[in-house]
């Protein structure tokens, strides 16, 4: 059955309130919608801010919604399709987008490509605070080594922000390029997962996309010797 976008949005909000509704009750998930709209946004919320909008809300019912959220991330989390091909940044980013949906720090993740390009291994490599994670290239590395990979992706999250990088993000991709060139192997590319905002209509940035990094699909970084 093909939807349109009208009818397509009641679905999506009868079951986000679906969702909700065995933890809070009809009327509190609705309260809460009307200021929320996505799940991703009342993940994140604090116990304070869910008790400004429902007073009447008992303790043992906002645990009880954030140990369903917890689950629902660690779900995600461990499905992994292996062998999944990985063409482009858009192919990277709907891979990893989930596995940052209820974070409220900034994480790193490390998705580990055969030569064909196809993934082997996602791994979580740190998490740090609400506006900066840091991660050695050792850390990101040494499981490539353990699991075979030829190519390691990277991407991390800017909760609530946009998605284009900082200096910093720059200088440490370009830096961790170069630290897989001793290992051969290949830093693909590294996305951060943000906020859609003008004038990118996308949640993600690619250090390739924009020219950061070269393409290893394009340049041989590894030339064979004559």
């Amino acid at each position: 059955m093909i939807y349109d976008d009208e009818e397509q949005s009641i679905l999506e909000a009868r079951n986000k309130e679906r969702f909700l509704t065995p933890f809070l009750g009809k009327a509190n998930s609705r309260i809460l919608l009307n200021s929320f709209p996505t799940l991703n946004e009342i993940a994140k919320l604090t116990d304070t801010q869910i008790k400004r909008k429902l007073p009447k809300i008992s303790q043992r019912k906002i645990d009880l919604l954030k140990a369903a959220f917890k689950l629902s991330s660690e779900f995600n989390q461990e499905t992994v399709p292996l062998g999944l091909p990985i063409n482009s940044a858009e192919d990277l980013a709907n891979l990893v987008r989930e596995k940052f949906r209820f974070s409220r720090n900034e994480k790193l993740l490390a998705v580990y490509l055969n030569a064909e390009f196809r993934v082997i291994e996602i791994r979580s490599i740190a998490e740090g605070t609400p506006g900066e994670v840091v991660a050695s290239p050792r850390q990101i590395f040494e499981p490539a080594l353990e699991n075979g990979a030829t190519h390691v992706a990277v991407a991390h999250n800017h909760p609530g922000c946009y998605a284009g990088p900082s200096q910093a993000d720059e200088e440490a991709a370009k830096a961790l390029r170069q630290a897989g060139e001793a290992l051969e192997i290949t830093l693909y590319d590294e996305i951060i997962i943000g906020t859609k905002m003008a004038p990118r209509l996308r949640d993600y940035h690619s250090m390739v996309e924009d020219g950061v990094l070269p393409s290893i699909r394009d340049d041989d970084l590894f030339p064979t010797p004559e």
